[in-house]
């Protein structure tokens, strides 16, 4: 948390590489690793993190929330909608809200 709070995105992201090999299937260790890389505008990564979170619980709300933003940030705006229709599945409220930001011109 001190790193985050200092925007130490590498070090957030060294530790969170870190994180992810002692737990490989610790979901919460892979949404992190996802959020480190967006930090640092590698959005594809942040992709294959978050990814990885929802294979690992299909109804990680917030990975699928993430993962939503990491395409669209990407360019990837169907991806994105897809992501968003997961999401609608486990937090309706929230997705509805991302699907509006997402469609905003």
């Amino acid at each position: 948390m001190a790193l985050e709070k200092a925007r130490d995105w590498p070090g957030v992201l060294a530790l969170c590489r870190r994180w992810t090999q002692a737990e490989p299937g610790n979901e919460d260790a892979w949404n992190s690793l996802g959020l480190a890389y967006g930090c640092l505008d590698r959005h594809q990564d942040a992709i294959a993190a978050y990814r990885e979170a929802v294979r690992l619980k299909p109804d990680f709300a917030e990975a699928w929330n993430n993962l939503a933003i990491a395409y669209d940030l990407s360019g990837n705006r169907s991806a994105a909608l897809e992501a968003v229709k997961e999401l609608r599945r486990y937090d309706p409220q929230q997705a509805d809200k991302l699907f509006n930001l997402i469609m905003k011109p």
